[in-house]
């Protein structure tokens, strides 16, 4: 299955059960319908919103049938945003702490040189989904102090360098406000 279609029926597959994983205590809910046994395949808000940008970054090359799909997709997270806005804006607020948790624990890892700096792509997966969940209209300054000292330890452990994910998300991701894209690990 090519890429935009596993990914449009991933998502498919966590708007069709988005409302009672907000109604759940659970952060990383795991799929029914699953695409593969990776851990993207939970449904998590940040898994959600990377996976629209995803879709987004690759519709230019879509046909009619897959536009459509993609266009009834956004109608359903829109709606579902709608409904269930107060539920949401606390579930990111529990997955913003959890994210922040596994950032911290990969850049503690890191400055002590137990962390895998090939990882770097990978983990940033966890900052960018801290971003994004702020988009949902989760109060910023309760993690501003730590995302800002956790910043600064990124900075020391990296170097400005050329935007480092697949080029096509990268009008999504401006070097403003994540800048952590647009860097690489020092030598």
């Amino acid at each position: 299955m090519p890429e935009s279609e596993a990914t449009l029926q991933y998502v498919a597959n966590m708007l069709s059960e988005l409302e009672h994983y907000l109604l759940s205590p659970e952060i990383f809910w795991p799929l029914s319908q699953r695409n593969s046994a990776t851990p993207q395949d939970r449904l998590t808000l940040g898994n959600l919103l990377l996976s629209l940008d995803q879709l987004d970054a690759l519709r230019q090359t879509w046909d009619a049938q897959k536009e459509s799909q993609f266009l009834e997709i956004e109608m359903q997270w829109e709606q579902s945003q709608a409904k269930w806005k107060s539920a949401i804006e606390r579930k990111a607020e529990h997955e913003i702490s959890s994210r922040m948790n596994l950032w911290r624990a990969y850049l503690e890892d890191l400055e002590e040189g137990q962390g895998a700096m090939f990882d770097y792509g990978r983990e940033l997966r966890n900052r960018v989904m801290i971003e994004r969940l702020f988009t949902l209209g989760v109060a910023r300054e309760p993690w501003e102090a730590e995302l800002q000292r956790l910043d600064r330890l990124l900075q020391s452990l990296v170097i400005p360098s050329e935007y480092i994910w697949p080029q096509s998300t990268q009008y999504h991701y401006p070097q403003v406000p994540y800048w952590f894209l647009y860097s690489r690990p020092r030598s």
